[in-house]
């Protein structure tokens, strides 16, 4: 049979891509299910390196290791004693921010308060968790509260396999679809009965991711309830007197909130902060490692006065606190797994510090903070560099009058990945806290450098912060209770008498005030 010119050519190039391009599909079907059979191998980290070598620090398991038999997930609950929890919800400061309304509902239904852990969430991808403990000062929060706490990786120690389980459930579900269970999380999973509070846990308002991976990660299946009252309106159940009523005569042993972040507390004022937030102090290690880093940055600034270290937050407030023990029944496993960190000086040569350099701080948000602005002015939430000079300039004026006639160095705390603000920040003769070149987060873990900058923060002698930011907000707040110290916003008042003096104390609060508030006490 007569061909064309070149139609066998290209009929048989044809095939040959057809079978390239077939093979192609083939490797990448096999790579991902690779990937997907192996994920615990990086725990879908974007940070390898800092957050597998704080698991494998816990004693996490390769895979090559024996994982042992799967089985169901045991908690250690006191029979006599009921308990209360709640959901994370989004990134790690509201995760704090949670505490507060869970931690009083929970004093005020004389329950022990079991925390969540410090969960991954949609800012880090880490798909990984930390026990609160491992940064803050738990005892001391008891001591001070009255509040007895426990944490869930002391309540429900899972073994090796359990964890990879979870984990992996924890994959499938946040990348590929929330309803998918893998068989082996499926297994093993326990049902746990979720009080529906502000709507969270409905069809129309799910729970929010970082709540999810916590009952991934610790093999519960949500079953959402109904609280026994409903406020009238749209939002349910969702004022916390009202929470507290609803379950005053509850005989249920482990009472579990679908979300604690966006229980409102408005009729009291700031009694959150005042009695809970205020008392959650950070370890002294932990402000000692801050104190360090900050002397380190600023060694090479001229004209700087160190001053003594007599910060009270590095120390035990008084003689009582020193050796405060964590309240653990009995049959609780104080070293379960995943307990957060143990502070092991010997990775940093770290000794307390004797002297400190006083300092301006500065809260550099980024990231996706500029989603609180959609359809407003941007640079409420992006703030330009020039309007934090000015809010420098001003935090001079100010420590000045305080007696701190020297040159104070700039500390910036960011979550900025921009070249150009990297580049802009070093050609202010600014410091930015560089975790990766401290090794911050072997030494304290996944959540450790957000932490330490926290600290930054709290103990700044002048602090500038980001109005849009939650982070900020707590910063000032411990300002304020811990130093009696004040806040400035980068950006002048729009309108004259328009200068407020408060800690605002609620996000809408917040937002409605961000143009107008330019320095809280």
């Amino acid at each position: 049979m007569k061909t064309l010119a070149g139609q066998g050519s290209n009929s048989r190039s044809l095939s040959l891509k057809t079978k390239i391009l077939v093979t192609l599909i083939v490797i990448i079907i096999v790579s991902a299910w690779t990937l997907l059979s192996n994920i615990d191998v990086m725990d879908f980290d974007v940070n390898f390196e800092n957050t597998n070598s704080f698991i494998n620090g816990q004693n996490d398991t390769a895979p090559s290791v024996d994982l042992g038999p799967l089985e169901p997930a045991v908690s250690l609950l006191d029979r006599d004693t009921k308990y209360l929890t709640f959901l994370p919800f989004a990134g790690f400061t509201n995760q704090f921010i949670s505490i507060e309304p869970a931690a009083l509902i929970a004093k005020k239904l004389n329950r022990t308060l079991i925390l969540p852990p410090i969960m991954s969430s949609y800012h880090d991808h880490d798909n990984t968790h930390q026990r609160w403990a491992s940064l803050f000062n738990i005892p001391r929060f008891t001591h001070l509260t009255g509040i007895p706490v426990l944490a869930w990786d002391q309540v429900r120690p899972l073994t090796p396999a359990q964890r990879k389980v979870g984990r992996d459930q924890a994959v499938y579900g946040t990348y590929l679809d929330l309803s998918i269970q893998t068989e082996e999380w499926a297994r093993v999973a326990e049902n746990l009965t979720c009080e529906i509070i502000v709507n969270y846990g409905t069809p129309g308002n799910p729970i929010n991711h970082s709540g999810m991976n916590f009952l991934w990660h610790f093999l519960f299946r949500p079953i959402p309830k109904q609280p026994p009252m409903k406020n009238e309106g749209e939002n349910g159940l969702y004022v916390l007197d009202d929470i507290v009523t609803a379950y005053a005569d509850n005989q249920d042993q482990l009472l579990v909130l679908s979300n604690a972040y966006k229980v409102r507390d408005d009729a009291h004022g700031s009694r959150l902060w005042d009695e809970i937030g205020s008392n959650l102090h950070f370890v002294p290690e932990l402000m000692e490692y801050a104190t360090l880093r900050v002397n380190e940055e600023s060694r090479g600034d001229w004209g700087i006065e160190a001053l003594v270290d007599d910060d009270p937050e590095e120390k035990p407030r008084s003689p009582e606190d020193e050796d405060i023990e964590p309240i653990i029944p009995p049959n609780m496993n104080p070293n379960a797994t995943e307990s957060g960190v143990t502070l092991d000086l010997s990775l940093s040569n770290m000794t307390a510090p004797l002297t400190r350099t006083p300092y301006i701080a500065i809260h550099l948000r980024r990231g996706d903070i500029w989603e609180k602005c959609k359809g407003k002015d941007m640079t409420r939430c992006l703030i330009p560099f020039d309007t934090y000079v000015d809010a420098v300039a001003r935090a001079r004026t100010n420590a000045a009058a305080r007696g701190l006639h020297s040159r104070l160095p700039v500390i910036v705390t960011t979550d900025t990945t921009s070249e150009d603000d990297l580049r802009t920040i070093e050609q202010l003769g600014w410091h930015r806290m560089d975790h990766a070149k401290y090794g911050t987060a072997k030494l304290w873990g996944p959540f450790g450098e957000a932490m330490v900058d926290a600290a930054v923060l709290a103990h700044a002698d002048e602090f500038v912060g980001s109005p849009m930011s939650t982070m900020t907000r707590i910063a000032a707040r411990r300002q304020k209770s811990w130093y009696n110290r004040g806040m400035i916003y980068p950006g002048a008042p729009k309108k004259k008498g328009m200068r407020k003096r408060y800690l605002v104390s609620s996000e809408s609060e917040w937002e409605a005030n961000a143009d107008a508030v330019s320095i809280v006490y």
